[in-house]
């Protein structure tokens, strides 16, 4: 969990609402990261040391491939839940922190996958992610359901393409998950928690 005090009252302080749900930051995103894996006890890749580079999604075949781009919406997601849980209040603030600790897990866990492969997972994208301008709880909301969507229709591309196993497992979990948060994200945009028998991208 995230604390009042922690990366994100950090991230608000003295920062205006643009340049807030602009955060591209690498370094203040991958902090938020390393801290928030900490807290959950799951360990966060280490920066490679000077010199070597860190394979981009396009750069994998195969299973690397889908688990680089998988990591590269967790980091997405990451900024996203950074930059707008400052102008969330109440019950949506709570789930928010908590989907921002869970969101970091789920980077964790691919980074982990693809060490085990044998590549370097790569940090958030240096030129940051678009995120819009949201003026407020109602706008946030939609930014993280537009964000928990895309998510899902990654996994859900990505689950029939992997090789049965750990790999699949874990991202079919991870998928679960994304479609708990959205599903609370929904409720409190005032939507249909669940609006269909069988979960799909369109919703």
């Amino acid at each position: 969990m995230v604390s009042a005090g922690g990366p994100v009252a950090q991230a608000a302080a003295g920062t205006t609402r643009r340049g807030l749900l602009r955060f591209t930051s690498t370094t203040a995103t991958g902090g938020l990261l390393l801290a928030v894996l900490d807290g959950c006890g799951t360990r966060a890749p280490k920066a490679p040391p000077a010199g070597e580079s860190h394979a981009a999604p396009q750069e994998l075949t195969g299973d690397l491939g889908i688990l680089a781009a998988a990591l590269d919406q967790e980091h997405e997601a990451i900024a996203a839940y950074t930059a707008g849980i400052p102008l969330l209040s109440g019950s949506a603030l709570d789930a928010a922190t908590q989907f921002l600790a869970q969101e970091a897990a789920h980077a964790g866990e691919l980074a982990a996958l693809i060490k085990k492969g044998g590549a370097k997972p790569a940090p958030p994208s240096p030129v940051g992610y678009s995120l819009g301008n949201p003026q407020g709880q109602a706008d946030v909301l939609a930014l993280l359901h537009r964000i928990e969507q895309q998510q899902i229709a990654g996994y859900l591309a990505a689950l029939p393409k992997l090789a049965p196993g750990p790999i699949r497992s874990t991202i079919a979990s991870i998928l679960a998950n994304e479609a708990q948060h959205v599903s609370i994200i929904r409720s409190a945009a005032g939507l249909r928690p669940v609006p269909g028998a069988l979960l799909t991208a369109a919703e």
